[in-house]
């Protein structure tokens, strides 16, 4: 075995065992939303599969469509083997009778949409180390960032954890770096499929400017780069028609009830379970510390290009955060998952040798 090989298989190993910590620590906080608690049948992912699930939520499709689309297009034989031969693989999470006692094509689905959800996590790691070293971030800072930020994920997930949250990160991880590389016409098609997954990414695509190469003086860039915001209107729109009889509201205003939750002084002191144990919750004091120590070691050794990233990120997503994000749910900051994982890459490198 060579050594590019072998330090590929050590890479993936890593990535690995990382994403499967993260996506079991999700699975055991959250699962699937399969009706276990009341709330659930606003957006469990029964209700996604059928497109029966309440507004914002249906919105959110690229996963349930795309089960949806293998499952019509695999033989009956194999879905009827699956199903018959059906092993859980949360051994140790108590599902609902929605998937215990389902049809095999149900479980088929559901099965592509747990894979999916880990997978799309995956690949996240890997894009955000091929970013950290396009921009200068040293090997194993590189690897150990993105490692660090998915395993806080479970942690962030207060208020909620969604099978798309991992398509989001995927998906703006994987628009940073087309924009790096000058890849318009392919950022296209991922902007369409970014915004069928959250319809919130229209938002994120200014945030992407700062990443255009100096080449994007060029008219026809500059214009593909503009063609995003209608890409991304379009689906919205088309979404939006499609599921307009479903019950819900198109945006969930939370301003008034965040506003009180965060001039409470206790707000600050809250605690949550994580991985089994007892971990922040929200915008807990501990949480609000690292941001601090974070963004203080990191700031200025950023590129240039990222300061700006970072900036546009945090202008655009507070308000969101604020007018639209659940109450205490540092999930709705999902603008801010790049420049996290930048952040504790600098950070890294910063304080390298005092950890030596």
């Amino acid at each position: 075995m060579t050594s590019s090989l072998k330090k590929n298989f050590i890479i993936f190993s890593v990535f690995w065992l990382v994403a499967l910590a993260t996506y079991s620590g999700f699975i055991a906080k959250w699962g699937l939303r399969d009706g276990i608690s009341n709330s659930d049948s606003r957006y469990g992912i029964a209700e996604m599969l059928n497109g029966t699930a309440h507004k914002p939520f249906v919105y959110r499709q690229f996963i349930p469509t795309t089960a949806n689309i293998i499952a019509d297009h695999t033989p009956e034989k194999f879905i009827n083997l699956v199903g018959d031969n059906y092993d859980n693989p949360f051994k140790h999470y108590a599902l609902s009778s929605k998937v215990i006692d389902a049809p095999a094509k149900y479980k088929f689905k559901w099965l592509i949409v747990y894979w999916m959800g880990f997978f799309l996590l995956l690949g996240s790691l890997y894009i955000l180390r091929s970013i950290l070293s396009d921009f200068g971030v040293r090997p194993l800072a590189a690897i150990f960032a993105p490692c660090i930020f998915s395993l806080c994920i479970p942690i962030i997930q207060t208020g909620g954890g969604y099978i798309y949250d991992y398509g989001e990160l995927f998906f703006m991880s994987l628009a940073v770096y087309l924009t790096h590389k000058n890849r318009p016409v392919l950022l296209l098609f991922v902007v369409a499929l970014a915004t069928c997954n959250k319809e919130s990414f229209l938002f994120f695509i200014p945030a992407l400017y700062p990443f255009l190469p100096k080449s994007s003086l060029i008219s026809k860039t500059k214009i593909l780069y503009g063609l995003q915001f209608l890409v991304s209107i379009s689906v919205n729109l088309w979404m939006k028609s499609i599921y307009s009889g479903n019950e819900g509201k198109a945006v969930e205003i939370w301003f008034s009830k965040n506003v009180h939750r965060y001039i409470n002084p206790a707000t600050y002191f809250k605690f949550d379970g994580s991985y089994g144990l007892v971990a922040p919750k929200g915008v807990n004091i501990l949480t609000l510390l690292l941001i601090f120590i974070l963004v203080k070691s990191a700031w200025k050794h950023l590129d240039l290009r990222v300061r700006k990233h970072c900036l546009f990120a945090v202008f655009i997503n507070l308000p969101l955060f604020i007018v639209a994000g659940f109450p205490n749910e540092i999930r709705a900051l999902g603008f801010l998952y790049v420049s996290a994982v930048f952040l504790i890459a600098y950070t890294i490198q910063h304080y390298e040798n005092n950890f030596a």
